[in-house]
């Protein structure tokens, strides 16, 4: 893929899958808890950040890929994601040591990034900021996690007074909070367009169910989402 700078993976413990990436003094690792799951189960990653280098590197966003065949980016969570930027020379964009997203030289940062497994490879995606203002993407080598059958979660939409509730089964034993990542249109009597939470964002609640309401969309409504539980595979409707 055009502007990713690919880097080596070491060999993952055991019981979990592991990967560093080196890069330009950014030592990137990539830890996924499991190494099976089944198909398209929702996995928790974590990516951790250590900049190595003299020089403060200011980061534009970090998140885990499923990758497919070819290493096209299979974008969790099964919306239209946004395409990679393209590369650009690696010299780092000054930035103050107070901002969130500037990594000072020694520093370490962690964080959690959700996927959708409906491939086996997950790779660890950085985004940087550069002098130039381009931002290149550091794409590690992926980890390959084994997937096994899967037990399809199934949907059942219910009106209830002015909204819509989807009911989401079976619950799983010791399932936890249910995660869910939606898109939502209400279109009203002027024909214009309202638009619910932003796709790929994803939100937690407890119990098995979703709702969203409809006042105001007397011209129709479409919603569009996808839910599930960590370590099983998720479900996808649209209504």
């Amino acid at each position: 893929m055009s502007g990713l700078a690919q880097a080596t993976a070491t060999p993952g413990h055991p019981g979990r899958l592991i990967s560093v990436t080196r890069f330009h003094g950014l030592v990137i690792r990539l830890s996924v808890p499991r190494r099976s799951y089944p198909l398209n189960a929702l996995a928790r990653t974590t990516i951790t950040i250590r900049n190595t280098s003299k020089t403060p590197v200011e980061t534009y966003e970090v998140q885990s890929e499923v990758l497919q065949a070819g290493g096209r980016v299979l974008y969790p969570p099964a919306f239209a994601g946004q395409p990679v930027s393209d590369g650009g020379p690696v010299l780092w964009r000054p930035c103050s040591r107070s901002e969130w997203n500037c990594l000072k030289p020694g520093q370490t940062r962690s964080l959690d990034s959700i996927v959708i497994l409906r491939s086996s490879r997950v790779a660890p995606l950085i985004t940087l900021i550069t002098q130039n203002n381009a931002h290149p993407s550091v794409l590690g080598r992926a980890v390959h996690v084994r997937l096994t059958a899967t037990h399809p979660l199934r949907v059942r939409i219910t009106p209830h007074g002015s909204a819509l509730v989807a009911h989401v089964l079976p619950v799983p034993v010791h399932a936890g909070k249910l995660y869910s990542a939606e898109e939502f249109n209400c279109y009203e009597k002027d024909s214009s367009s309202q638009t619910g939470q932003f796709p790929g964002v994803w939100v937690t609640t407890t119990g098995s169910s979703l709702r969203v309401s409809l006042k105001g969309c007397s011209k129709g409504y479409l919603w569009h989402f996808v839910a599930g539980w960590l370590g099983h595979s998720v479900v996808e409707a649209r209504t």
